[in-house]
Parts: C-alpha cells; sequence; structure tokens
C-alpha cells in the first residue's frame, strides 16, 4: 500500500475514533442531564418532604446564622421563611449567652444530641421545644441541622396529668377510707399491690404493715372470714357484678370495727385487677343496733300497755265478781249463828274472797302507771303486801322466808315503786331458781352508815338507813357479766322470756330515792341483792293499822247506781241492814232520770264509774246541774282516768273501791251525809 493509501487509512480511522467519542459524549451529556433531571427532582422532592414535616427544621452554619429553614419552623417562630434567613441562632434562644450558644454549635457532630428548650418569637412570646441536632460537613463547611417539634401542649398535657396524680394521690391520702388494687389472683389471700388511704385511722397499722409483715386477712374477725371467702368466691364467679361485703376486723389495739366492702373487677390490657374500696360502718352499724333496741323497746313499752289494759279490764270484771261472791258472803255472816258451821266455812270463803281482793290490788299496782308519789312510808306493810302477792304466783318449789327489823323506821318514798323493787328482785331471784327450787330470804333492819363506810355503800351521807336485802340460794351470776346486769334491756334470759328492764328499773328507783343498791355473788351458790334508803323522821307514819269498827248505822235516803244487778242488790241489802233507805238504778240515764223528777229525794248518791252512755264523772257533772248540793260517792273497780285524788278534786264527797265491805260502804254513806251538814 503506497503511502497515499496509507495516509486515507488513517484519516478514516480518526474519522470513526472521532465519531465515536462525539457519540460517546452524546450519550455522557444525556447521561448527564438525566442525572441532574433526577438530582433536580430528588431534591424537590426532599424539599416537600422538609416543607410537609410536622416538624420545624433548621439547618445552621457555625457562625450561628440560619442557612435554610423549612415553613413549619418559620410559623412557630412568627417570621416568614424569608426574614428567617437573615436570623441567627440567639435570635430565638434567649435564655443562653451568644458565645455559650456558638460554644454549642461548634461541639455538634454526627451523633447529635437531644434536648428540650425554651423558643422566643417575634412577638415576645415563649414556647417549648424538643429539638435533634446532628452535625456534618456539607460543601467543604460545617452544618448543623436541627428538627424542632413545638411541645407546648404536651408539656401542658404533662403538667395537667402531674396535677392531676397529685390531687388524685392527695385525695387518696386523705380518703376517710381505704383504696385498694389486687390482682384477681390474690384475692384470697389478699395481696394489694396499692393499698393507701385512711389505713392506719381504721386498722391501726400501717400500710407498711399490712403489705410485708401481715395481710388484710389477718385482721378479719374470725367469725367473719369463711362467709368472706364465700363471697369472694362468687365474686370471681361472677365478675360483672359489683362485690358488697360487711364484715368485722380487730384493730391493733383490740378494738373491733365494722367495714364495708365494695369491689369490682376491671380488666386493664391483659390482666384482670378488682379495684376496691373499704369504709369504716361501725357508728351506722352502731345506730342500727341502736335502733333495733329503740324498736323493741317500743314494741315491750306497747306489750306493757296491753298488758295494764288488760288488767285493768280483768280488774274491773273480776271485782265485780268479788262483789257479789263477797256481799253475799258478809250478809250471810250476819244471818248466821256464831256457834253455826255453816258460818265457819263462809268465814273462810271471805277471806279467800278478800286474799283475791288483795291479789286484785296488786296487780293493779304493779301494771299501774303513775308519777313517782314520795311520802313517809312504813315498808314492812309494803314488803309483806309484796311477799304475799309473790306467794300466790311463785312456784311451789320455791320457799320464801323473811326476817324483817324496821321497829316503825319510815323512809320518804313512793309505797308503789317499793313494792315494785321488792317484787322485781324476787321474781329475779325465782327465776334463777326456777328449775331446781330454793329459797328466797327477805330481810328488813335500820342501820347506821359513817361517811366512811366501806364498800358497797360508801359516798352516802352518814345517817341511819332501811336496809332490804333479797337473797337467793340459786347458781348465782356469771362474773363475766357481773357489770352489765343493771344496764336496761341486758337479759340472759331466752327470747320472749325476759325483757331485761326488772334490775335496771330496781336501780333509778333506789338511785331516785337517794339510796345506793350493791349485789353480793356467790357462783354455785346464790346471789343476794341488798338496798339501803335513808331513813325519814316523822311524827306520823302514812301506813298504819285501822282499827275494826263496827259499820255505821242510819235512816237516810240513799241512791245506788250500777249497771251490774247484783251490784245494786247487794248494796242494797248492806245499807238496808244498817237502816238506810235505798233506792237503785241500773244505768246512768235511769238515774239522772229519778233525780230530775224528784230533785231532793235523796241524801246521797252512789255511783258506778264504768257505765254505758254517762260515766260516772259525767254523771256527776249532770246531777249537780240539777241538784249542786247533794253529796255523791264514786264506786269503780279499776279506772285509768281516775282515782280517789282526782274524784275528790271533782267533788265528789267520797270515793270506794271495789269491792267493798258492807262498813266501808256504810261508812263512806254516812262520812258523806255528815260532812254535808
Amino acid at each position: 500500500m503506497n503511502d497515499t493509501e496509507n495516509s486515507n487509512q488513517m484519516l478514516v480511522d480518526e474519522l470513526n475514533y472521532l465519531r465515536k467519542k462525539v457519540s460517546e459524549l452524546k450519550d455522557s451529556e444525556a447521561k448527564l442531564k438525566k442525572a441532574e433531571a433526577d438530582l433536580k427532582e430528588e431534591a424537590v422532592m426532599r424539599r416537600m418532604l422538609v416543607e410537609q414535616s410536622r416538624d420545624g427544621i433548621v439547618i445552621l452554619e457555625t457562625s450561628g446564622k440560619v442557612y435554610e429553614a423549612n415553613q413549619h419552623y418559620a410559623d412557630m417562630l412568627g417570621y416568614t421563611l424569608e426574614e428567617t434567613h437573615q436570623l441567627y441562632l440567639w435570635d430565638w434562644q434567649k435564655g443562653f449567652p451568644r458565645e455559650a450558644l456558638l460554644n454549642m454549635a461548634a461541639t455538634v457532630d454526627e451523633s447529635g444530641d437531644h434536648f428540650e428548650v425554651q423558643h422566643t418569637r417575634k412577638d415576645g412570646s415563649v414556647f417549648d421545644v424538643e429539638i435533634s441536632t446532628s452535625g456534618t460537613i456539607c460543601g467543604g463547611r460545617k452544618l448543623i441541622f436541627c428538627i424542632c417539634r413545638d411541645i407546648t401542649e404536651r408539656k401542658r398535657n404533662e403538667e395537667q396529668l402531674r396535677e392531676s396524680k397529685e390531687l388524685l394521690s392527695t385525695f387518696i391520702d386523705n380518703f376517710r377510707g381505704i383504696a385498694y388494687q389486687v390482682p384477681v389472683s390474690e384475692i384470697q389471700t389478699f395481696k394489694p399491690q396499692l393499698f393507701r388511704g385512711a389505713v392506719e385511722q381504721i386498722t391501726g397499722y400501717s400500710c407498711n404493715e399490712l403489705t410485708k409483715s401481715k395481710t388484710w386477712n389477718d385482721i378479719i374477725h374470725n367469725d367473719d372470714i369463711e362467709q368472706l371467702h364465700t363471697i369472694r368466691k362468687n365474686f370471681i364467679a361472677f365478675p360483672k357484678y359489683i362485690s358488697d361485703a360487711e364484715y368485722r376486723i380487730v384493730r391493733k389495739d383490740g378494738n373491733i370495727r365494722w367495714v364495708k366492702d365494695n369491689a369490682q373487677i376491671v380488666r386493664i390490657g391483659e390482666k384482670d385487677l378488682i379495684f376496691g374500696t373499704i369504709f369504716d360502718i361501725t357508728e351506722r352499724k352502731t345506730a342500727e343496733e341502736e335502733k333495733i333496741k329503740l324498736e323493741e323497746q317500743v314494741r315491750h313499752s306497747q306489750k306493757l300497755e296491753a298488758i295494764g289494759t288488760l288488767a285493768g279490764g280483768v280488774a274491773h270484771d273480776f271485782n265485780n265478781i268479788l262483789g257479789i261472791i263477797l256481799g253475799y258472803t258478809d250478809i250471810a255472816l250476819k244471818e248466821l249463828p256464831v256457834n253455826s258451821k255453816t258460818r265457819d266455812r263462809l268465814t273462810q270463803i271471805n277471806k279467800a274472797g278478800n286474799r283475791a281482793k288483795n291479789i286484785i290490788q296488786q296487780l293493779l299496782t304493779f301494771s299501774r302507771k303513775v308519777g313517782t308519789k314520795k311520802q313517809p312510808v312504813d315498808i314492812e306493810p309494803v314488803i309483806m303486801e309484796a311477799l304475799i302477792f309473790l306467794r300466790s304466783t311463785l312456784p311451789s318449789i320455791i320457799d320464801i322466808h323473811h326476817e324483817i327489823f324496821i321497829n316503825n323506821h319510815t323512809v320518804l318514798a313512793d309505797p308503789t315503786q317499793i313494792h315494785q323493787v321488792i317484787m322485781n328482785l324476787c321474781v329475779n331471784a325465782a327465776q334463777a331458781m326456777e328449775n331446781r327450787g330454793g329459797m328466797i330470804t327477805v330481810t328488813a333492819s335500820v342501820e347506821h352508815l359513817k361517811k366512811v363506810s366501806s364498800e358497797p355503800f360508801n359516798n352516802l351521807p352518814e345517817g341511819k338507813y332501811v336496809r332490804v336485802s333479797v337473797s337467793d340460794n340459786g347458781p348465782g351470776i356469771n362474773p363475766d357479766i357481773i357489770d352489765r346486769i343493771f344496764d336496761p334491756y341486758f337479759t340472759t334470759r331466752e327470747t320472749r322470756r325476759g325483757s331485761g328492764m326488772g334490775l335496771s328499773v330496781v336501780y333509778g328507783i333506789i338511785k331516785n330515792h337517794g339510796g345506793k343498791i350493791s349485789v353480793i355473788n356467790n357462783p354455785g351458790q346464790g346471789v343476794s341483792f341488798s338496798f339501803v334508803l335513808p331513813v325519814h323522821v316523822c311524827k306520823h307514819r302514812s301506813i298504819h293499822k285501822k282499827s275494826v269498827t263496827a259499820a255505821p248505822t242510819g235512816n237516810e235516803s240513799v241512791l245506788l247506781v250500777d249497771d251490774e244487778e247484783d251490784i245494786t242488790i247487794i248494796g242494797k241489802m248492806m245499807l238496808e241492814d244498817q237502816g238506810f233507805r235505798v233506792t237503785t238504778a241500773l244505768s246512768s240515764l235511769e238515774a239522772l232520770e229519778l233525780v230530775r223528777k224528784s230533785p231532793f229525794s235523796f241524801d246521797v248518791i252512789v255511783t258506778d264509774m264504768t257505765m254505758p252512755n254517762l260515766t260516772g264523772d259525767m254523771l256527776f257533772g249532770k246531777i249537780r246541774q240539777i241538784c249542786p248540793d247533794v253529796p255523791l260517792i264514786l264506786c269503780t273497780g279499776h279506772s285509768e282516768n281516775i282515782d280517789e285524788e282526782k274524784a275528790l278534786k271533782t267533788g265528789f264527797s267520797g270515793f270506794l273501791f271495789k269491792p267493798f265491805s258492807r262498813r266501808e260502804l256504810a261508812g263512806a254513806v254516812r262520812n258523806a251525809i255528815d260532812n254535808c251538814k
């Protein structure tokens, strides 16, 4: 190949090479354009990500000047985006000196930092910011990237939560009850994870003691623990229901308290927890018990009132019957010769009738509700009357013995209440021996007590006292209850067999009379109750035996009024035997009509109290309008509305309690007529 051909070939090769290079340059240019486009697209996307971020993003130079920031950060500070590029770190970070901020910026490296700080807005307001920083070299210079999050709301919520927790904690610590949280698996052993509130006030134990050295079960009363276990078991079996239990606990000091335990199962996450409260309800329980006692007292009072009403009704009717028996017996005795056997038999009937009369009188005295009327009283007859009444009511296996040496000394007392004291003490003794029999001994004497007298009658004024003792040889009193025997409504008797009021009534009566009562207890051998009452110095005793005199006589006209025909017949016979002229009326209306027809025909009128249409006191008022001066005598077998004192204050000239004897009836008539002249 010649030189020309070689030169051409070289040119062709060079041309091809150039073409190849041009092609490669074109490809490289295309790739560069594509890369540039990709970079631009990536930059746009990154910018979009930055702008779409909910956090503020700012890039700082080490000089503290803003290199770049997103719109959200500009909004956080209250500047426009363009204004942020003229800001320095210390424009919003007011809490630190400029040199300190520059030093901090210089020390930021790739590992970065995370902290909370406060920024200042353009308007001067301050807000809380959480910042994450990292340092990097970009374009040969160091830049600091900061991601800033406004945590003002979170801080506010945290503060509210903190305040709520403190408030809740304060509330629980000052809670009048106990708040607890216990896993369901620990309910029977009761080992709470949370145990706060008035723990020590209610139990006497600290929270630490009840969570470490003891459990709640350890202080539950032994009589209530089994029942509480059953309640808890049912509670777990039916978790939708709220547990409501009342039981007793034993405090650290040994006192027993009632508590109310409410609990509910709550599921938190994967755990079932029991949340509950415990309150001390001892006062409520005590109030409920007092209410029950008061209701029982009301029922008992109503029962006594009913018994008293029944006794009054029975006494009224029985006294009328006794009046008939005793009246005819009295008349028959008068008609029989002194040496007649029949007279002796009728005398026994008369004694039995009078004994029945006394029993009725004692029954009415025992059931009557009257105020205290203290007067000088020789209590020997009062004691004897009570013992006579008791002898007819107590079982025959119980003997009654008495030794009374009062020697006419009197006390200032209400005889009805002293009678009640003797009755209650003797009945109490009899009840203690009712299954085995025994003896009741009643003694009475006069003693001189000094100021320094030993128990049981110390602290009483010096002087003479009547001492009465009621002793028995029964089983005695349980020493564990000896201090409670005088408490109202305390009784060891079975339900419906004792009210528990007997000894408390005795205690109150003796104390009200200026005396004192004591008890000497010998378990297995018997009990002796003794009381003392101060001796009263007086010239006349209120209780004395009346001399028996013959029945008075007369020839005056008497109107006898009673709705019981037999009573009028007997009364008429009694008075006529004594010489009086008697007209009878079987009703108050009939008697009123007789007086209206002949106002001055009667010298005295004797009327029963309890009658249909007009009672005796009502008849008195009607007759007084017709005959203002005629004397009237009131008779009654029993009346809650009137007694002798009221009758005499009303204007009656006399008062008779049925059944009456011929001497009593004739004497009342004679006195009324004589006192009217």
